[in-house]
C-alpha cells in the first residue's frame, strides 16, 4: 500500500522552514524594539543634563529684572527651580520605565527564540555589581525641594514678612514639590520592578567558553 510519509515529511520540513522564519523576523522585531527603548533612553538621558544649564540661565535672568521687587523675583527663582525639578524628575521616570520594559517584557520573549537570557547584560551586571553612590540617591530631589521651599519662605518671611501674594507664591511651591514627591516615589517603585525583573542573574561564562571564543576570533 501506498504511504504518505514522504508527503508528512515534506509538511513537517515546510512547518519547521515556517517557523524559523517567524523566529527570525521576531528576533528582527526585537532587536529594533530594544534599539528604540534605548534610542529613548539616550534622549531622556540628554534632556535630563541639559535642565540645570537651563534652570542655571532662567535664574540669572529672573534676578535681572529689575520691574519685580527682590522678594518676588526670589519666589519666581523657586518655582522656576520647581518646575526644572519636576521636568527632572517626570524624564527619569521615563527612563526607568524604558528599561523596565526592556528587562519584565522583551527579555523573557527574545530569550525564548534563543534559550538563554544571557544578552543586553549591562542593566543586569550593573545591578550586581556597580558601586552604591549617596550622592544619585533618588531622595535627594524631595529634600532639595523642601530645603529650598524651607530656607527661601523662612528668609523671606523674617526680611520682608508675609504678604497675600507670597502666601500664593508658596502654595504653588508647595504643590511643586508635592510633584516632585509623587514623581521620585514613582521612580523609586519602577526603579524596584527593575530590580525584581533582574533576577535570576546573568550566567557566569565560564573559562573554557572565553577561550573557545578567542579561538573562534
Amino acid at each position: 500500500m501506498p504511504t504518505n510519509d514522504h508527503g508528512a515529511g515534506s509538511s513537517n520540513l515546510h512547518q519547521g522552514e515556517r517557523g524559523e522564519a517567524k523566529d527570525a523576523i521576531l528576533a528582527q522585531f526585537y532587536a529594533a524594539e530594544y534599539s528604540a527603548l534605548m534610542g529613548r533612553v539616550s534622549s531622556w538621558e540628554s534632556l535630563q543634563y541639559a535642565a540645570w544649564p537651563i534652570a542655571l540661565a532662567a535664574v540669572t535672568f529672573i534676578f535681572q529684572l529689575q520691574v519685580i521687587s527682590l522678594n518676588y523675583r526670589w519666589w519666581v527663582a523657586l518655582i522656576g527651580f520647581l518646575l526644572v525639578y519636576v521636568a527632572y524628575q517626570g524624564t527619569m521616570v521615563n527612563m526607568l520605565y524604558s528599561v523596565l520594559v526592556i528587562e519584565r517584557d522583551l527579555r523573557p520573549r527574545a530569550g525564548k527564540l534563543l534559550g538563554d537570557e544571557n544578552f543586553w547584560i549591562y542593566e543586569r551586571t550593573r545591578e550586581r555589581s556597580f558601586p552604591a553612590n549617596p550622592a544619585w540617591s533618588m531622595l535627594w530631589p524631595v529634600i532639595i525641594s523642601i530645603a529650598a521651599i524651607a530656607v527661601i519662605t523662612g528668609s523671606l518671611a523674617y526680611k520682608y514678612g508675609l504678604h497675600w501674594p507670597d502666601y500664593i507664591y508658596f502654595m504653588v511651591a508647595v504643590i511643586l514639590g508635592l510633584f516632585v514627591a509623587i514623581l521620585t516615589r514613582n521612580a523609586i517603585r519602577v526603579k524596584k520592578d527593575i530590580v525584581k525583573a533582574c533576577i535570576p542573574e546573568l550566567e557566569p561564562i565560564s573559562r573554557a567558553t572565553r577561550v573557545k571564543a578567542m579561538q573562534r576570533g
